[in-house]
């Protein structure tokens, strides 16, 4: 959606829709992300996000075959989404989407952005219930957006049923290994900002940036400087105001169903029992995320409503399916779906365990 400020009463129309001034004279707030075969999961993901104050969203499709390109064709068309299709021929999908974005209008025009995908979720604590309540919260330049990693909650099958709802078992708040529990993604100030361009994790720099974490505390000069970190602190009650809930995993289907897409970023590594081991934390029942449902579904009904809308995305659950029992089809593939469902849940050990796990690691890779 591109709407653009302006002074007075009353609505415009943008796209065959009506726009209040009360969301045209809020930020415009982007999200950028890439996509390869997200179709059953993708309406969830854009309502939740403008349930949050989410104005735009600039998605790179990569070489789909679920059909998940012709639901973006069709929200595009709507209005509700800037889709570009692009052909990564090997390359990393995710590093071209980001040159590309970096020069997209829509950039230009957002005053703030965030690169997320769409297995992140952002989830708002209380009392906030719009992105725009937290950055006028504080004077920050960027958030950090910390992972909170959820498991499959035991779901061995694909459901067609909401991310948000089905899996509710993640790893602790406070957890001191992997240290991928603690990445982070960012939400930042565009217009009039101290960045130059986007980032993976984080957007790089153009000079010393106000961030805050996700308790809105402020971080120090030398995190805004270290722009290869993307590990955030392990302080008390890190994600007090927002934490970024990752569902890298969903059912154990689903996971089959990622392992033979491969990564946006990394294409070479290996999605297999180990990645799985990483991330399948079923310790904590965490449904805070759950009080933007409601605000959520009212747009995902929405957009259901849409012409052929519902249509593309029944398509894409036919085609989701379809590639489950392919792939199951395979004897080496149904071994791991059978050793994975044996896995219930990876424990994080203790921080003095973690400490010896951690100097094993950096010792190796110094060696």
């Amino acid at each position: 959606m591109t709407a653009s400020k302006q002074k007075g009463k009353g609505t415009v129309v943008q796209h065959n829709c009506l726009i209040s001034f009360d969301l045209m004279l809020s930020p415009r707030i982007l999200i950028f992300t890439t996509v390869c075969n997200e179709g059953p999961f993708l309406l969830e993901w854009i309502a939740h996000h403008k349930a949050l104050g989410v104005t735009d969203f600039l998605i790179y499709s990569n070489d789909c075959t679920d059909g998940t390109d012709t639901l973006l064709n069709t929200l595009h068309n709507a209005g509700e989404v800037t889709h570009v299709p692009q052909h990564a021929k090997g390359k990393s999908p995710q590093w071209l989407a980001l040159k590309a974005a970096a020069k997209h209008p829509l950039m230009t025009q957002a005053d703030w952005a965030m690169g997320i995908d769409c297995d992140e979720f952002v989830n708002l604590r209380a009392p906030f219930h719009h992105l725009q309540d937290m950055i006028t919260a504080t004077e920050a330049d960027a958030f950090v957006l910390q992972w909170r990693l959820f498991g499959n909650s035991n779901a061995l099958q694909f459901a067609d049923a909401p991310t948000t709802e089905q899996f509710t078992m993640a790893a602790p708040e406070r957890c001191p290994f992997p240290l991928m529990t603690r990445f982070f993604k960012t939400l930042y100030r565009v217009k009039d900002g101290p960045f130059r361009k986007p980032g993976v994790h984080r957007p790089k720099s153009k000079r010393i940036a106000r961030w805050h974490d996700g308790s809105g505390r402020p971080l120090t000069t030398e995190f805004s400087k270290a722009e290869n970190r993307i590990i955030a602190t392990m302080g008390n009650a890190p994600c007090a105001w927002v934490q970024l809930n990752h569902y890298s995993l969903r059912s154990t289907e689903d996971f089959m169903v990622k392992r033979e897409r491969g990564l946006p970023n990394r294409r070479n590594k290996k999605i297999d029992a180990a990645y799985w081991a990483e991330r399948n934390f079923n310790i904590v029942e965490d449904l805070t995320i759950q009080r933007h449902r409601d605000a959520a579904k009212a747009h995902e009904d929405r957009l259901l409503s849409m012409p052929s809308v519902a249509q593309a995305r029944q398509q894409c659950i036919s085609a989701h399916r379809s590639a489950i029992e392919t792939i199951l089809s395979n004897p080496d593939e149904a071994t791991l779906f059978t050793r994975l469902a044996l896995l219930k849940t990876s424990t994080p050990p203790d921080e003095d365990i973690a400490k010896i796990l951690l100097q094993r690691l950096q010792h190796a890779s110094s060696t």
